[in-house]
Formats: C-alpha cells, sequence, structure tokens
C-alpha cells in the first residue's frame, strides 16, 4: 500500500500466510468453538472432542493431521514446525472449575477483597438462548481481543526476547537453538520478506542532507541519487538499485549500508584533515611560544655577559685611574723634595 501511494514500482513478495491455522484454532467450529461445545455436553469426552475435530477438519483443512493410533491426539501444522497435541483432560482443565463449597467459603470470608473477587467469580456468556459458564479459551480469546484492540490503538514496539542456551549459562552461545527460535518466531523470514522489496528508505530532505558531501551535484532528489549511485532508479519495465517515491526514497537491501560506509570515511577524511590541521594550530602556537621564551632567555644571557664585561672593564680603568694618578703624585712629591734640596 504505501508503495504505491508513493508511486513506487515493486513485485509482489510471496510470504507465508498463518491465517489457515488461526481459522483452524479461532474460527467457526474450529478448536475453541468445539472444545467448549464438548465441555457443556452432559457425556463430553476428551476422545469425542478429537472425534469431532476429525470429523470436521480431517478431510477439509490441510493444517490439521488426524492420529492413526491414539484416539485423543492430533498433529496441527504450524508455521514453526508439526505440533502434536494429547487431549488428556482438556475438557476438565477448559472447565477450570471450583468445587461449590470452597466458592461458599470464599464468598464468606470476612476478608472483603476475597469475598468480593468471589462474589463475582462466575462469569457467563449468552450463546443460543442459554447461560454458558466461560471456559479458559473463552476468557483467553477474550484477552487476546482486548490485547489485539489495544495495540491497533497505540503504536507499538516490540523487544524479542532470545534464549541462549538452555543450561542457564552467560558463557554459552548456542547458535542452532537461537536460529531455531527466531526461525520459529518469524524474524527470519520477515528479514527476507523486507530485504525482497526495499528496506530502507529515507525522506527526500533527508537524502541531500546526509549524502550531499559525497558529491557535488546540485540538484533535485534523483539526480543526487544518480550521482550517487551511478544507476538508474527502478521503473516498472525494469529493476534498479533504489526507487525515488513522491516524498521518500526506496533503497534495496545494500545499498542505503554502502552510501553509509561511503559517507563515514568521508566524514573520517574531514576529521583527519581537522584534526591535522588543529594539531598544527597548536603546535604551532607551542613553537612561537618556545621561541619567544628562547629569546628572553637569549636577551638576559647577553645582558648578563655584557654586565660582566662592563664592570670588569670599569673595575679595570678605575684602577689604571688611580694607578695613573699615584704616579704622578709620586712625580709631585719627588719635584718637591728636590726644590727644597
Amino acid at each position: 500500500q504505501e508503495y504505491d501511494e508513493e508511486g513506487v514500482p515493486w513485485t509482489h513478495v510471496a510470504f507465508p500466510d498463518n491465517a489457515a491455522v488461526l481459522t483452524l484454532i479461532e474460527g467457526r467450529m474450529g478448536i475453541i468453538d468445539v472444545l467448549n461445545e464438548e465441555c457443556v455436553r452432559p457425556r463430553g469426552s476428551d476422545e469425542g472432542f478429537v472425534s469431532k475435530l476429525t470429523t470436521l477438519h480431517g478431510t477439509e483443512s490441510t493444517r490439521y493431521i488426524p492420529h492413526k493410533m491414539n484416539k485423543d491426539q492430533f498433529t496441527i501444522k504450524h508455521y514453526a514446525g508439526d505440533v502434536t497435541y494429547t487431549a488428556h483432560h482438556w475438557l476438565e482443565r477448559n472447565t477450570d472449575a471450583l468445587p461449590e463449597d470452597l466458592a461458599g467459603v470464599a464468598r464468606s470470608s470476612s476478608f472483603t477483597m476475597l469475598s468480593q473477587l468471589f462474589s463475582s467469580s462466575v462469569v457467563t456468556t449468552k450463546k443460543k438462548g442459554k447461560l454458558v459458564k466461560d471456559t479458559v479459551c473463552t476468557k483467553f480469546k477474550a484477552q487476546l481481543t482486548l490485547l489485539m484492540e489495544e495495540i491497533e490503538r497505540t503504536t507499538v514496539q516490540y523487544v524479542r526476547c532470545v534464549k541462549p542456551n538452555s543450561i542457564k549459562s552467560s558463557s554459552h552461545y548456542d547458535v542452532e537453538m537461537v536460529v531455531d527460535q527466531l526461525r520459529c518466531a518469524g524474524v527470519i523470514e520477515a528479514i527476507r520478506v523486507a530485504r525482497a522489496g526495499y528496506p530502507n528508505k529515507l525522506p527526500h530532505a533527508e537524502v541531500p542532507r546526509r549524502f550531499g558531501l559525497l558529491c557535488d551535484t546540485s540538484g533535485s532528489t534523483l539526480q543526487l541519487c544518480k550521482a550517487l549511485i551511478g544507476e538508474e532508479p527502478a521503473t516498472q519495465k525494469r529493476d534498479g538499485p533504489y526507487a525515488v517515491g513522491s516524498t521518500r526514497v526506496y533503497f534495496k537491501a545494500g545499498v542505503l549500508e554502502a552510501l553509509e560506509r561511503r559517507r563515514a570515511d568521508a566524514l573520517g577524511e574531514r576529521a583527519i584533515v581537522v584534526q591535522a590541521r588543529w594539531r598544527q594550530i597548536r603546535h604551532t602556537r607551542r613553537y612561537k611560544s618556545a621561541k619567544q621564551g628562547a629569546k628572553k632567555v637569549q636577551a638576559r644571557h647577553r645582558r648578563y655577559i655584557a654586565r660582566r664585561l662592563y664592570l670588569k672593564t670599569k673595575a679595570a680603568s678605575i684602577l689604571a685611574q688611580s694607578a695613573r694618578r699615584a704616579l704622578m703624585a709620586r712625580k709631585r712629591v719627588a719635584a718637591l723634595r728636590r726644590n727644597r734640596a
């Protein structure tokens, strides 16, 4: 339906339909109806229930296989495989009748909640003008109907629980057991059906936003997809790796994953360039800082050398001047002594 609304060419994908089994179990005069009917019969029995099933579905349904040896056994061909049921005490379990004396004790209990629960414990359904007590199957079917109605009203996200092994070990992983569970639950078949069509899709605006960096093409989404994938889209006459709908672009299995890998590689290359540029800036700043520090150290050292030389020269000149003045003074003293004599 979505493909038709989007105008996307597609081929019908055949998938297993479990409607025949559902009809056999819960349809008109199916297993549940026959079991309930046998429960209200005065002399109903398990063998009579299986015999009636064989009469109704033994030749008409391909999903029902009667057992030739045991009269209380039959086999149903489920999606996951054939399952053989033994209808031993099914009528008793389906009736699930509580002894009246116990029900009376519970209703007369001084515990208010218990007495209220058992005061309305007998639930009846009107069938063909008679009041019939609801059986276990009837209650389960009603609860299942309510659950399906609730699911239809809400947006449900399923969490599929898979049992990794049968020995309750956290370190053991039984591959065959896990695959068998996935196959029986229909997960593998659902994946196969999804991959046969267009399992991945993106809105038109999302394609250039995510993958515009992979090419320089500017234009419509179709032109961008042609430049990215290098192939023509799917049409009614031929198949293709992608299809462009009215609001979304649909991709075959593996196409979107390849584009995402190319995008991750492109982003990785750009990240490397940014990291290299940042390292360059950081090392340049560190180099300039070290260079400026070295200049200051050199200037201080040169100043220290020049000051020592200056002080040494000053001290030598002062010493030379004092020696010269002392020499001149001695000569004047000697001249004065000669003149007195």
